[in-house]
């Protein structure tokens, strides 16, 4: 029986070409972007739950409470933590920080060759061996105890080979850190995955950290972390209890005013929580994923309804079939199962091309997002899990109703062509799916829309400096090249084209912050400051204002501070020059407050200006900021390469330009964006391959209607009005509950960014205007065709 179904379901499928070529491609497109949107989900829900401890793993963070402000969790903690932790709680197994190395350079000596020098960018950090205590990274030669050692460190593979052709030949060689620092090649570790948010590719080991010994409990990194493994047996609650008194022993936190102390954020929310960073800068909120999640099953149940549509339209030309079999003895049971079974091989030959499209799609969603996203069913089995349940549930939603109403129908009026489709309930239904339908298309449309301006806005909004032809190039940190550091400013700005030179610690937005508490007027304030350091040409270098005062007199040392006007409006004053003549304890020593910044977007532009201090220090310089002429640049800068190679030649050069580090900020949100408009699109086709269906449905049952009118001298507009009357009522009463959604859906979204846009009505215009234009195209294309028909043929019809 169950071969005489697949050859029937055969050749129903291939009488109905049209119908089944459409319900196909619905269905395969609805479930390939689920497929696509899964792979996503799938691979960032895998961060770091490889480590065979993951469930006693925990992050230490800096929590700030009792403020004006409310609680702020910072991801960076003070030197002295990790030591501390160790001799306080027992119930803690192991305890380690790790100190991001940022931009450094390692010259590697190969005999008979030149010394090849190398910028390593991400993965460089200084940590105690007991790290690889708590997380899962396996070692290829050598141990982790050798990193208790000063002038040590272990590698992993990629980079063994990078510098010395194999793993083998790395152990025991010497590379140079900075020109002055020596590091004898301990290990050689596995490649970190990429779903890790502690991706360790150079480990230089924590005693070569001339900082280790630091004593400072007020000022916090974000590159200097601290993890914990919690004891077998132990519970967290109990250190979480006694955490508050453990800081009271360092922080001053008696009276009223913010109070410092730490809190243990689990393994598991780290590449979740978006109050913090991490290692890598990935970090992926969940309500995204909830947001991908749904995005995907609103996409098959569109294509489901879309089948489910086309399916009822294609049974009123088959009811004569119905009624025969009927008659002849075909129980209810009997016929609905044969139209499940013809729904399973479109099902499956759907989920074929589903997966053909993903894969085909892939590439371009791994350059969009920048993840090894891979259809690898081999590797992960929950891929196909996922496919063979998908198939399950499609079928089942996409086959059962129209099932249940073919094999339902009157023998007798089967026969004669009255379907009982047709009926008040079967209308409603079929209506309402439509508007379900376009209700999901919009939404996606109105996010679209709210979210291509927002990034619109964020990249037109003033920043407060000019981030249009500046250089930055990465200066070496020992301190003989500090010393040419001044020289090597006076000849880059005598090169043609050079408009101003400056030297700093970063650029005006910058993703590393340097946090720390301060003393002003002999009290705390309940808030810390970041830190910044600049020469006074860092002003005329970026374009900076100043509200009141004026810049700090030129020094190699801090001497003098500027505040900007937040930190101002902060501390009390209204009136910036208010401040003008106040000090500023902080860092050790007591500075005047010259001048009061304008404010600039010193971070993220999507993120809220923090109270900021720029001071000069030549020993914190990491690199020089030159602002050249743009008609010049490509001369300019093969100059400045060339005298930047002349005043540093054991180093490597690496620019960077400002506009394009300023347009980083904003590759995760143009991702998103796009992925929202690809989904969007793909809704609003299959949506409208669902109004296609029924508006040939429509067609079957308005035929002879349609003869009588063109006989008694309807035109064409007249009947094309007729069939689209309705579906432009269907979408309008879509779109009543998509606006008012939509619109608190993004007004929520948008809540995130400190900066944000004013959603308009014309965003809602736009989505009306275009969801009915491509409506009345698929209507009008069908029923264009039912217009023009002969009527004599339509009379006939029965």
């Amino acid at each position: 029986m169950i071969r005489n179904y697949f050859k029937i379901a055969l050749r129903s499928l291939w009488r109905k070409r049209g119908f089944s070529l459409l319900n196909i491609l619905g269905l395969s497109v609805g479930i390939g972007a689920a497929l696509v949107l899964f792979l996503i989900i799938r691979f960032e829900l895998s961060f770091d739950t490889y480590h065979a401890k993951k469930d006693r793993i925990y992050r230490v963070v800096t929590h700030s409470f009792g403020g004006p402000e409310g609680d702020h969790l910072y991801q960076g903690v003070p030197v002295p933590l990790a030591p501390e932790l160790r001799q306080s709680f027992p119930q803690l197994e192991k305890v380690a920080c790790t100190f991001g190395i940022i931009n450094p350079q390692f010259t590697i000596t190969r005999p008979g060759q030149e010394d090849l020098m190398v910028k390593e960018n991400a993965g460089v950090t200084y940590v105690e061996p007991a790290i690889f205590g708590i997380f899962d990274q396996p070692w290829l030669a050598g141990d982790p105890a050798s990193l208790s050692e000063p002038n040590t460190v272990a590698i992993d593979a990629s980079v063994a080979r990078n510098w010395f052709g194999s793993s083998d030949a790395a152990m025991g060689k010497v590379v140079q850190m900075d020109r002055s620092t020596p590091l004898t090649v301990t290990g050689v570790m596995t490649d970190p995955p990429d779903n890790t948010d502690l991706a360790i590719r150079i480990a230089v080991s924590y005693a070569t950290y001339a900082g280790r010994t630091g004593t400072n409990w007020h000022n916090w990194m974000g590159n200097f972390n601290c993890y914990a493994l919690l004891g077998k047996g132990q519970h967290i609650e109990q250190v979480e209890r006694s955490i508050d008194a453990f800081a009271a022993r360092f922080y001053d936190n008696k009276g009223p005013g913010e109070k410092e102390s730490f809190a243990f954020q689990p393994l598991s929310q780290v590449h979740y929580d978006p109050r913090l960073g991490t290692n890598t800068g990935k970090i992926t909120p969940p309500g995204l994923l909830w947001g991908l999640g749904l995005v995907g099953a609103f996409l098959v149940l569109i294509a489901c309804i879309n089948f489910i549509n086309l399916a009822t339209a294609q049974s009123v030309q088959r009811s004569k079939e119905i009624g025969v079999r009927k008659v002849l003895g075909s129980s209810r049971k009997s016929l609905a199962a044969q139209f499940l079974g013809e729904t399973g091989v479109i099902v499956f030959l759907s989920l074929l091309l589903a997966c053909i499209m993903a894969e085909l799609s892939l590439p371009y969603f791994r350059q969009l997002l920048n993840e090894p996203i891979y259809l690898n069913i081999s590797d992960h089995p929950s891929i196909l899990v996922f496919i063979l349940l998908m198939g399950i549930a499609v079928t089942l939603l996409a086959g059962l109703y129209p099932a249940l109403v073919v094999s339902g129908l009157n023998p007798i009026r089967a026969i004669r062509n009255a379907s009982a489709t047709g009926n008040a309930r079967g209308r409603f239904l079929r209506r309402g799916l439509v508007v379900f339908q376009f209700l999901i298309a919009q939404l996606l449309m109105v996010g679209s829309i709210v979210i291509m301006e927002q990034i619109h806005f964020l990249k037109n909004m003033p920043l407060g400096f000019d981030k249009e032809s500046v250089a930055l190039v990465n200066l070496p940190t020992d301190s003989l090249s500090q010393t040419r550091f001044p020289y090597t400013q006076r000849q880059m700005e005598a090169i043609p084209g050079v408009q101003s030179v400056s030297l700093c610690l970063d650029a005006p937005s910058a993703r590393r912050t340097m946090t720390t508490s301060f003393t002003f007027e002999t009290k705390m304030p309940d808030f810390g400051i970041v830190i910044r350091f600049a020469d006074t040409a860092y002003f005329r270098t970026f374009h900076l204002g100043l509200a009141a005062g004026r810049l700090p007199f030129a020094s190699d040392t801090m001497r003098e501070v500027l505040v900007n006007e937040t930190a101002a409006r902060q501390l009390g004053f209204k009136d910036a020059s208010g401040i003008l003549g106040r000090k500023i304890d902080v860092m050790g020593g007591s500075f005047p407050i010259v001048g009061v910044m304008k404010d600039f977007s010193s971070s993220a532009p999507m993120s809220a200006i923090p109270p900021l201090m720029l001071s000069t220090n030549l020993s914190y310089y990491q690199y020089i900021a030159i602002r050249f002429d743009p008609r010049q640049g490509g001369r300019v800068m093969a100059a400045v390469q060339k005298q930047w190679k002349d005043a540093f030649p054991g180093y490597a050069y690496e620019q960077h330009f400002m506009d394009e580090n300023v347009a980083k900020y904003f590759t995760l949100l143009s991702a998103m964006e796009k992925l929202i408009r690809i989904f969007a699109s793909i809704a609003l086709i299959v949506s409208c391959l669902g109004l296609y269906g029924l508006v040939s449905f429509m067609v079957v049952q308005k035929t002879k209607e349609v003869g009588i009118r063109k006989v008694l001298g309807a035109s064409v507009q007249s009947i094309l009005v007729l069939f689209s009357r309705e579906f432009t009522l269907l979408i309008g009463l879509a779109f009543l509950v998509a606006a008012p959604v939509g619109y608190w859906l993004m007004h929520m979204a948008l809540a995130n960014f400190a900066n944000r846009i004013t959603i308009g009505w014309d965003v809602f215009v736009w989505v009306m205007g275009s969801s009915i234009l491509v409506a009345w195209v698929t209507v009008g294309y069908r029923a264009l065709r039912a217009a023009l028909a002969d009527p004599v043929k339509a009379l006939k019809y029965e």
